[in-house]
């Protein structure tokens, strides 16, 4: 989450992500990108989600949280703290059933 928050912080991963997204609309190769890219970023914190939760929670809670980044760092333009990226892992993940093996 923090390499996430980190990307967007700089300013140009956000800007592509949105010429990516508009084009993806109506171009399949812009649609293959911006699958690849969110399955790249997403990949080690799915990973973590997946040894831990249930199986039908670990989309939803990976949504939840780069969501808040998301929006932290392009919409609300603010910087996306470590309390910030605690905080929302708790709240996440208490809407979670953690994985009992």
């Amino acid at each position: 989450m923090n390499a996430l928050a980190l990307t967007l912080s700089e300013g140009r991963y956000d800007r592509l992500m949105a010429g990516v997204i508009e084009r993806a609309a109506h171009d399949e190769g812009a649609r293959d990108l911006r699958d690849r890219l969110y399955e790249t970023a997403t990949t080690g914190v799915r990973g973590v989600l997946a040894a831990h939760l249930q199986p039908d929670d670990v989309e939803p809670c990976l949504a939840m949280l780069v969501g808040a980044i998301l929006v932290r760092a392009t919409y609300e333009g603010e910087t996306v703290t470590p309390a910030f990226i605690t905080d929302i892992i708790d709240r996440a993940l208490d809407r979670t059933t953690i994985k009992v093996d």
